[in-house]
């Protein structure tokens, strides 16, 4: 008995030695002790779980250059945590089944490019901010939980992504009176939507109190590729500035602001001419006042060569000339001009994005060169005597050659000679003192001799001067006539025009001594001949008519018989070839 008994002690007393030992190891460990013994929140003495994969839950974390991501607290007893981060692109085929495991080659050397952050409590730490990343670039986070056990390693999280890179300010690429095209770099294929914003500039462009702004906005396929960008409908000759937006998956953000660009001039109205200062020398041009929109401001012109007339400027008799004041000059006398030309004339409007060519004028010609020689002078056609007033119309309208001779006619005294130039060889003469008769009507002036052996005398002005109506200019030449002949200064109306058009004077001449009976007519007089008859070279041009050299030229006349397509072709007398501006512009693929 004695024995059982005492071994019956013996077992107590182990009991409650052990249950003194197990206390005092729960009061020495705490509340780790018993959490190794609970699997939901890991052993000590086993390798850490498997932590959660980071996320990012607020995308306000995510910068240009940074990304801060969370998960949750870690229950279980560690000595380290450590937060690993790996951009995607050091991912071999990273996404396809080729890939290898993601983290299996981290490293934070700059090839491959990781990074790490280690709370300093492994056991209180719930997020994790990753600084010094590279914009617009994916990258992959997970948690690595150390105990004495060992290193357990966690899910990857999915990929997320950096603000974009902050794009460069746009350049000038060219421009129109109403778009600009400006040029930047390609942003990059993770660039899902890029815009353009615009604004009129000013002091604050992008600022509340600018009404004159606007953005455009790109989100096809393939706008992470593309270098330029086209903004129509703005005013003409206003400055601009742009600056574009970039969005990615994590946000956006917004470039500097450009240089000031301006839109191109409004292309110039044809000018007009001020006829009562027109000569054989010089034509004068009035324009509208071009404004600040110009730095610059030229005039072009040439002589009229069809659809040519621009190309070479120097070899159509032409140049371009800079003028003064550009912003404020309304009038400029074009000089030095040849006589009997047809010009053709147009503006050009430069500032510093380019040059806008306007509006053509013309054709308009300098007056024939007649300088005054002895006591009348000028160009005078002959018709064939007895022609009607109906018959010379015909004539001086038939785009044939007519068989008028166009010569220069001199006064002297009270001789009347006619030349083949104003210089030139003398063909033919009448002394006045043979004229019987002189009858003007209209244009029309009629002399007739009093000796039958004479032929009469009918001559043809047509005045080129704006100022003077071939009317008027041959009330002059009857005036010279009536006074070689009388001695009489012959009366002229306040305006310049006829006394009495369409009158015939009957005059008395003494006789002449010493005058033979055939006195007057052609040096070489050629038959007469009363059918169509061909005129000497330039009559067409001094009456409106085609001359050979117009029609190898392609003077105007031809230009008013083409057809259309070719006007178009040539850019046309109307103005700037607008369809060419928006040929290019829809080329430039632009922003609508």
């Amino acid at each position: 008995r004695t024995t059982r008994h005492a071994r019956v002690g013996l077992i107590a007393t182990a009991k409650m030695e052990n249950a003194d030992s197990l206390g005092d190891l729960s009061a020495v460990m705490g509340d780790d002790y018993s959490h190794g013994y609970n699997d939901d929140d890991g052993d000590p003495n086993v390798i850490p779980k498997t932590p959660p994969a980071p996320t990012v839950k607020d995308p306000s974390q995510i910068k240009q250059t940074s990304i801060t991501v969370r998960f949750p607290k870690q229950k279980q007893f560690l000595t380290k945590l450590v937060i690993q981060c790996l951009p995607i692109k050091s991912i071999p085929g990273y996404g396809t089944d080729k890939a290898p495991k993601p983290f299996q080659n981290f490293s934070t050397t700059e090839s491959v490019g990781g990074r790490i952050v280690q709370p300093k409590d492994p056991k209180d730490a719930t997020k994790a901010k990753f600084e010094g990343l590279q914009p617009d670039t994916y990258y992959i986070f997970r948690l690595v939980a150390t105990n004495p056990a060992g290193t357990g390693r966690g899910r990857a999280s999915k990929p997320f992504i950096t603000l974009p890179k902050t794009p460069p300010a746009p350049e000038f690429a060219y421009a129109s009176s109403k778009s600009v095209c400006i040029k930047y770099a390609a942003q990059g294929p993770n660039v899902k939507k890029l815009g353009i914003e615009m604004a009129l500039w000013c002091a604050d462009p992008f600022g509340p109190s600018n009404k004159k702004k606007g953005l455009l906005t790109d989100a096809g396929k393939n706008v992470g590729t593309r270098t330029t960008g086209l903004v129509r409908n703005l005013h003409p000759g206003k400055p601009y500035v742009f600056r574009l937006v970039v969005t990615n998956a994590a946000g956006t953000s917004v470039g500097p602001t450009s240089k000031p660009i301006k839109t191109l001039p409004k292309p110039p109205g044809a000018p007009q001419e001020d006829a009562k200062k027109r000569t054989d020398n010089q034509i004068c041009l009035r324009f509208e006042q071009q404004g600040d929109a110009v730095s610059k401001l030229t005039l072009q012109y040439a002589v009229l060569n069809g659809k040519k007339t621009f190309d070479d400027l120097k070899k159509n008799g032409g140049k371009e000339i800079t003028l003064p004041e550009p912003q404020t000059l309304s009038e400029y006398l074009v000089r030095n001009l040849k006589p009997d030309k047809k010009y053709m004339f147009r503006l050009i409007a430069h500032n510093q994005s380019g040059r806008s060519t306007g509006a053509m004028a013309g054709p308009i010609k300098t007056i024939t060169y007649t300088p005054d020689m002895l006591d009348k002078s000028g160009w005078l056609l002959e018709m064939p005597s007895g022609a009607t007033k109906k018959e010379v119309g015909r004539r001086m309208s038939s785009r044939k050659k007519s068989a008028s001779a166009r010569h220069w006619y001199t006064i002297d005294g009270k001789l009347l000679t006619w030349a083949n130039g104003i210089n030139g060889e003398e063909l033919g003469y009448l002394h006045l003192a043979k004229v019987e008769k002189v009858n003007l009507e209209g244009k029309i002036l009629e002399l007739k001799t009093k000796d039958k052996k004479l032929k009469d005398m009918v001559l043809v002005g047509e005045s080129d001067d704006p100022n003077v109506t071939s009317e008027q200019l041959m009330e002059s030449w009857k005036n010279a006539i009536m006074q070689a002949i009388t001695g009489e200064r012959h009366a002229e109306s306040a305006d310049g025009g006829d006394v009495n058009p369409g009158r015939t004077a009957s005059i008395k001449v003494e006789p002449v001594d010493e005058l033979p009976d055939d006195f007057g007519g052609d040096l070489d007089a050629p038959e007469e001949e009363e059918d169509e008859f061909e005129a000497e070279e330039g009559f067409g041009e001094a009456f409106g008519e085609e001359s050979d050299e117009d029609e190898e030229g392609g003077g105007f006349g031809d230009m008013a018989e083409e057809d259309e397509e070719e006007e178009e072709d040539a850019g046309g007398f109307g103005g700037a070839d607008e369809d060419e501006d928006e040929d290019e512009e829809e080329e430039a693929s632009g922003f609508d």
